[in-house]
């Protein structure tokens, strides 16, 4: 296919109203797409809206720099495709130190030509503005990053001259301007052919588009699985950005609680006056470990989502509209007690179940398969859990760690990262050989057939 036409001033302006829906959409991620040693070939930003990540696709080839958004409107993804792969750059390590977890707050177009967007940010603890610049001019693409009075851009700046008095020709062109659909379907059939018809992209027509019930189970469980993916990212994002140890570097540095005034309120919050100095330090600390450790737990999930989209993809671009596994999956085992507790993916198709309280606990245990395996710490009060698993599934000791480690953690709770070395032995029972012992204390159970597994946090 053909490689698309340049933007027009008019696409351009219907891209920039379109973004003015995203105000207040959290800067969420940026991708480099490009080979190693040549010159990159997009960037994509993305940002966190309701019910995803939504991407803002700005292509660099030179004769003809597109714009382009990921929002999943009029039959465009929510995700743009990989087209070559991942590379580093200058202007992504700058957006990720300066704009990264800030939230859009403004769209402006240059008046001057109307072919560069500004996108206005959160400003900085000073005043000072965080903006980002997107160039669309033939020949002249360029992304400016701008943090106070720092400054990087994608390519070397080019002087460019504002256009001259446009032709008849083209006048008629921009009269009849392509939509945001009919330009990311030419983009999508350029960078990867085939692509956009296996995602059903078509032209916007005025035809009402199908509804949700007659997706097929892949593109039902891809959706829902892009808007898990979202929320752990905006997970990570917060966790990567949250200030405990600069705070707790600040009080142990000036050893004082009478932190500046222009401080983040929300960075004042945390701090306890009517504790000691040491007290506030620790507790700085210890959260930034807190969330340091669950930030590992949290990209793994990530990682295993985004595998998830991506075998979801390929099923969906092969044409496959029967989900067997789901057909044959377990029910969820929270609706069937009537729980609120707890859920954790181990993997596909193994699921961590526990209640919020021995009540749950033993109705969890009763709506279990007999095949399925209670787990709980040897010689320890604390949670009981139950891995589901699907008949004749067999799990290895290396699942079997995780999923125990996921028990300590919630049966140690806050004392989980005091004790993060200690080692501890996990039971592992089929359920079927797991009794509620009638008359003694709620939760209370015998069991037999168990075996033991030595694990550590």
């Amino acid at each position: 296919m053909a490689a698309p036409k340049s933007m027009t001033v008019r696409e351009i302006g219907e891209i920039s109203r379109e973004l003015q829906t995203w105000i207040g959409a959290q800067f969420q991620e940026v991708v480099i797409d490009g080979i190693k040693g040549e010159d990159p070939r997009s960037i994509r930003l993305g940002f966190f809206w309701t019910g995803g990540i939504r991407w803002i696709v700005l292509d660099y080839r030179v004769q003809a720099p597109l714009l382009i958004l990921f929002d999943g409107q009029d039959g465009v993804p929510m995700t743009p495709p990989k087209t070559a792969g991942k590379i580093r750059r200058p202007i992504e390590l700058f957006l990720r130190s300066k704009h990264i977890g800030r939230r859009l707050r403004e769209v402006r177009v240059r008046t001057e030509d109307r072919r560069a967007l500004d996108l206005i940010f959160d400003p900085n603890v000073d005043g000072t503005e965080v903006s980002l610049e997107l160039k669309v001019y033939p020949h002249g693409r360029n992304v400016r990053a701008v943090s106070g009075a720092q400054a990087v851009t994608e390519f070397k700046p080019m002087q460019i001259s504002v256009a001259p008095t446009r032709s008849k020709s083209f006048d008629e062109l921009e009269q009849r301007s392509r939509t945001n659909a009919e330009i990311a379907h030419e983009w999508l059939e350029f960078v990867k052919p085939g692509f956009g018809q296996a995602r059903s992209m078509t032209k916007v027509t005025d035809q009402v588009a199908p509804k949700s019930s007659q997706k097929s189970p892949f593109e039902k469980k891809l959706e829902k699985t892009r808007q898990a993916l979202a929320k752990v990212s905006a997970e990570i994002t917060a966790k990567e950005s949250s200030p405990a140890r600069t705070i707790g570097e600040w009080l142990k540095e000036n050893q004082t609680l009478d932190v500046p005034r222009e401080w983040p309120a929300a960075w004042s919050e945390t701090i306890d006056a009517r504790k000691s100095l040491a007290a506030n330090i620790e507790k700085q600390f210890n959260t930034a470990k807190s969330q340091s450790r669950k930030l590992e737990g949290t990209k793994a999930r990530a990682r295993e989502l985004e595998k998830e989209i991506a075998v979801l993809e390929k099923k969906i671009q092969r044409g496959e509209t029967r989900d067997e596994s789901r057909e044959h999956a377990p029910k969820d085992l929270l609706v069937q007690a009537d729980a609120r507790g707890r859920k954790f993916q181990l993997s596909e198709d193994l699921i961590v179940y526990l209640g919020k309280n021995a009540a749950e606990n033993l109705a969890i245990l009763r709506k279990a398969q007999p095949f399925d395996y209670w787990l709980h710490l040897r010689d320890r009060p604390g949670a009981h859990a139950i891995l589901r698993r699907a008949r004749g599934r067999n799990i290895t000791d290396a699942e079997f760690t995780k999923a125990g480690i996921y028990v300590a953690e919630q049966t140690m709770k806050r004392r989980a990262i005091e004790m993060r070395g200690e080692a501890f032995d996990l039971l592992i029972v089929e359920c079927r050989f797991v009794r509620p012992i009638k008359g003694d204390k709620l939760g209370r159970v015998n069991y037999t057939h168990d075996r033991v597994l030595r694990i550590s946090l």
